[in-house]
């Protein structure tokens, strides 16, 4: 290795140790699958139980949300998904609830986790569409970027050539196809030609 490499790798090792350091605590939780099995979708429950059970706070979430994004960065998907679910479960923070929402999905999507990429889709759905701060222009950039990652979902899946067909024949994502990404027909055309329906 070259000497410019060697300083990558030493820059990275320390990274991972300062951010390891600071996400410790939530770090712990996350991998207590009894308390994050607690967990709910009710974020005022989940925040409450964490603090006052295992002394979380909003500063150990963030931190977890940072090792989880330089997890994913250095190519640790599994922990990276896990992280980040913890993150959004614990996150009063819409915006980087979201930001780990696609993370996760990414990482599930890397590790070949086909039903957790399907639950992380489902939830981007909704996410997208119940966001009331974002502009149509947006969603409908935001619809597009997630069919086009979902391609991977919808091709791997047992049940993905159904669901590309119920998903893009919907009118905003249909709108979005035309729009913003007209190549993602040639899949729906294949998906409705091999499917067995």
């Amino acid at each position: 290795p070259t000497v410019e490499m060697k300083a990558k790798r030493a820059a990275a090792i320390e990274a991972h140790g300062t951010l390891s350091a600071a996400a410790a605590k939530a770090v712990k939780f996350a991998s207590d699958v009894v308390a994050v099995n607690q967990l709910s979708r009710d974020k005022t429950f989940n925040v409450k139980f964490a603090k006052e059970n295992h002394g979380i706070e909003a500063e150990d979430v963030e931190a977890l949300f940072k090792f989880a994004k330089f997890q994913y960065e250095c190519g640790d998907y599994v922990a990276a998904a896990a992280h980040l679910g913890v993150v959004q479960l614990l996150s009063t923070d819409a915006a980087r609830c979201e930001s780990a929402l696609w993370g996760k999905y990414a990482a599930d999507i890397l590790t070949r986790n086909w039903q957790g990429a399907l639950d992380d889709m489902n939830r981007l759905r909704d996410a997208i569409e119940s966001n009331t701060s974002t502009s149509a222009l947006a969603k409908m950039k935001q619809r597009a970027w997630l069919l086009h990652a979902s391609l991977f979902v919808f091709f791997n899946h047992l049940n993905g050539r159904n669901l590309i067909m119920d998903v893009m024949f919907q009118e905003k994502y249909m709108q979005a196809v035309q729009q913003e990404a007209p190549y993602l027909m040639r899949y729906l055309a294949v998906a409705v030609v091999t499917n067995k329906k």
